[in-house]
């Protein structure tokens, strides 16, 4: 038998597997990372519009949109809570103590009310609202990087 010629296909055959697994692998991670990215996106994005929707639901409920106003609140916690399967370990805890900063806010109309004072009392709550963008393009980011 002549090594001289098996010996050199043997090892060129050898690396050719070995590549063609590395391939596949890193092929696979970056399908599996695309999506991820996607599906984040597709879970912000829709918590995003419930959060507007549940927003104007509150801002002009009457006293008698009771029901109404318990489907959007169940629906923007379930949508906080996809988030939060959707979003890195570290970043949870900050997710849902702004989110329950959010839902717990009350306005303080202690003093004389106008315009500018509107402003000062939800300053927090706009601030908070910020947040959630400033989480998710954050998140999303890493992921781009």
């Amino acid at each position: 038998m002549d090594y001289e010629k098996l010996l050199p296909a043997l090892i060129s055959g050898l690396f050719a597997f070995g590549g063609a697994f590395l391939a596949i692998r890193s092929q696979r991670k970056l399908m599996r990372d695309n999506w991820m990215l996607q599906k984040r996106s597709e879970v912000f994005s829709q918590f995003l519009t419930d959060f507007l929707e549940y927003r104007s639901e509150v801002t002009f409920a009457n006293d008698e949109d009771h029901e109404k106003l318990t489907l959007i609140q169940e629906k923007i916690f379930t949508s906080a809570n996809k988030v939060c399967l959707y979003l890195p370990g570290n970043t949870r805890r900050e997710f849902r103590n702004t989110f329950e900063g959010y839902m717990k806010f009350t306005p303080d109309f202690s003093g004389a009310v106008n315009s500018e004072s509107l402003k000062h009392i939800f300053a927090p709550k706009f601030e908070l609202e910020q947040k959630f963008q400033t989480i998710f393009e954050r998140v999303l980011s890493e992921n781009c990087d």
